[in-house]
């Protein structure tokens, strides 16, 4: 923990909070809240999920009595896997990718090839 894997996961909890291996569906879900009833993510709801997420975890490590770990270098690796999810999922210019993309590669923990991902 803290090398490469960190806190504030778009789908599972915190280490210093509980099992950070298994997707975690609560917590998967209040980040699609997010994203309402669009179809696609754009640059800015991509950055408000993942922000909300910091806000969220920073909030549970506190209400915990927890030791929070989120500075610089992991600020650059959580919004640099968002942007890398872009890039590889969709075209990294506009920042678009069908959210269905994004449900099967969390939820399913696959390629979204079958939905036509290439």
């Amino acid at each position: 923990h803290g090398v490469i894997e960190h806190d504030v996961s778009l789908s599972r909890n915190d280490s210093e909070l509980g099992d950070n291996h298994t997707f975690d569906q609560t917590i998967w879900g209040s980040v699609m809240e997010t994203y309402g009833d669009t179809t696609e993510t754009t640059f800015a709801l991509v950055s408000k999920a993942r922000y909300d997420r910091v806000v969220a975890c920073k909030n549970a490590h506190e209400a915990a009595k927890k030791d929070f770990q989120y500075g610089i270098k992991e600020f650059i690796l959580s919004y640099g896997e968002s942007a890398l999810l872009l890039g590889l999922l969709g075209d990294p210019k506009d920042g678009k990718i069908p959210l269905e993309y994004l449900k099967v590669l969390f939820q399913e923990e696959r390629l979204p090839y079958k939905e036509g991902w290439r």
